[in-house]
């Protein structure tokens, strides 16, 4: 998810701050290993034996809904330095938009659905809701532009400051809301409306906000998971909190690197 270019989250955060959607996903790719590494070391060296899941896969396996994703990705990598940031065309990165729909075309082929099913899909109130999301988000950045928002900042903190707080803030947005979107879209309003922004400032406000949200008591996919393994929340923080913690602190030492 942080890393993934297809992701409405990071699409939001790319459209909402400027920042190339690319730039996002190779600056996050150092962050995923980090992740990845630290929660092994934690999490699961102590770990012995293993437990046998039956799953039913069916004759294609993984290949079936594996193949929608992959192909978007090679879709929009394939296309994004040809026809991304074009001036004579009106989106600014069309790659990601052709991905998905490549997408979209080859699972409802695979799924033999018909197109009524993609009617009813954007007719869904989440997908609704998300586009009014982001219009928010828009308005947002620019009301803090109209309060003077940023002229508080910089008079309140020093510029050594700015860097740590644009970390800082999303951090706790993300704990507390329990948002991955929400907590971004806060964050990337205020930090995009102070002048002369860095994009890793702004890449580090998204990869806060997403480490604040994943250890989050709110966040829905780490309760479903705890009562599907029958364990407690809080037991999950013993290994949880030392993993974000790290990856955190690692997280801001890389991406703050000149």
């Amino acid at each position: 998810l942080l890393a993934y270019p297809l992701s409405t989250v990071i699409i939001t955060a790319s459209a909402l701050s400027g920042v190339d959607l690319w730039m996002f996903v190779l600056s996050e790719l150092p962050i995923v290993l980090i992740m990845i590494l630290v929660g092994y070391l934690i999490a699961l060296r102590s770990v012995k034996g293993g437990v046998d899941i039956s799953i039913n896969e069916g004759k294609s396996g993984l290949t079936t809904p594996l193949l929608p994703i992959v192909l978007a990705i090679l879709t929009a990598l394939a296309l994004a330095p040809l026809i991304d940031r074009r001036e004579e065309l009106p989106l600014i990165t069309p790659s990601i938009l052709i991905g998905v729909i490549v997408a979209i075309a080859v699972t409802l082929a695979n799924s033999g659905s018909p197109l009524t099913h993609l009617v009813s899909a954007l007719k869904a109130r989440n997908v609704w809701e998300l586009v009014i999301t982001s219009y928010a988000a828009m308005l947002l950045k620019y009301v803090f532009t109209l309060i003077d928002l940023p002229h508080i900042i910089i008079s309140t903190l020093h510029t050594e400051s700015l860097v740590l707080m644009s970390f800082i803030i999303p951090l706790v947005l993300g704990f507390t809301l329990g948002s991955f979107i929400g907590s971004v879209i806060i964050s990337i309003s205020i930090v995009t409306s102070i002048p002369h922004f860095s994009p890793y400032t702004v890449i580090l406000a998204y990869t806060s906000a997403f480490l604040g949200y994943l250890v989050s008591p709110l966040h829905l996919c780490y309760i479903y998971t705890a009562q599907y393994l029958k364990t407690s929340i809080i037991k999950g923080y013993k290994y949880m909190m030392p993993s974000m913690i790290i990856t955190a602190i690692l997280s801001y030492v890389v991406l703050t690197i000149p």
